[in-house]
C-alpha cells in the first residue's frame, strides 16, 4: 500500500517524513518493541529510509492528498532517524 508519513500538520504547513510502501508486522529494533516482539507498522521511504507508524501519522497517499491538498501552502520533508526493521514476524 502507497502512504504517506506526516510528521505534522499546522496552519497549512505539511511536514511529512515523504512518501513510502507499508510493511506491516516488523519489529522495530528499539524498545519496547524490542524486547518484547511487538510489531508496528513499517514506511520504506522512497528515499530508501525508514520511519515507524509509531512515528508519525501515516495514510494512504491518494486518499490523504484527496481530502487535504487543497489546504497545503508549504511542504517541509523531515529527515526521519531510519532505525530499520528489525525481523518480520
Amino acid at each position: 500500500m502507497r502512504v504517506i508519513a506526516i510528521e505534522s500538520f499546522k496552519n497549512g504547513v505539511l511536514r511529512t517524513y515523504g512518501e513510502g510502501e507499508l510493511i506491516k508486522d516488523q519489529v522495530p529494533d528499539m524498545n519496547p518493541f524490542k524486547d518484547l516482539n511487538i510489531t508496528n507498522p513499517c514506511i520504506k521511504l522512497d528515499s530508501g529510509k525508514y520511519v515507524w507508524g509509531c512515528e508519525c501519522w501515516w495514510g494512504e497517499t491518494e486518499k490523504f492528498e484527496k481530502k487535504y491538498g487543497s489546504d497545503i501552502k508549504e511542504r517541509i520533508i523531515v529527515e526521519p532517524s531510519n532505525v530499520q526493521p528489525l525481523k518480520k514476524v
